[in-house]
């Protein structure tokens, strides 16, 4: 589980660092797909797609061994925190290549989060599902 949880972070951020590196922003969309059987012994399920996604950690000396130092920031995803931090960078295209022209920005959280949790247990009430106690998860 381990090795293919890490096989698909590293494939994803190489696409994302070679498809920016190559200047194809400006081109048709490049659509990245990741085959697994649909049943069988290897077959994903649900809980092991979304522990794969929980458990991604990129720090800055994998983004230097992807040849992509600074293209995102060090992602940490975890059950409470499906954000990874949240910060973002704004580029702009010059013609030629994307050029960052902002520092890592923040989300105001305090602003933003109390809107996210209504809105989920808006959704949640509305579809009879009970929300998940991160606190309870190893």
């Amino acid at each position: 589980m381990r090795t293919i949880r890490t096989t698909l972070a590293t494939l994803s951020l190489a696409a994302t660092a070679s498809f920016a590196a190559s200047g194809a922003w400006a081109a048709d969309p490049i659509k990245i797909g990741v085959v697994t059987p649909l049943s069988g012994t290897y077959a994903c399920i649900g809980q092991q797609v979304r522990w794969g996604l929980e458990n991604i950690k990129i720090d800055d000396a994998r983004l230097t061994q992807l040849g992509a130092p600074g293209f995102i920031q060090p992602l940490k995803v975890s059950c409470a925190d499906h954000e990874a931090g949240g910060a973002v960078k704004f580029q702009q295209w010059d013609g030629t290549k994307w050029k960052i022209i902002s520092d890592w920005i923040q989300a105001d959280k305090s602003l933003v989060r109390p809107m996210i949790e209504e809105s989920a247990m808006k959704y949640a009430k509305e579809n009879n599902i009970t929300p998940r106690d991160c606190s309870k998860e190893g």
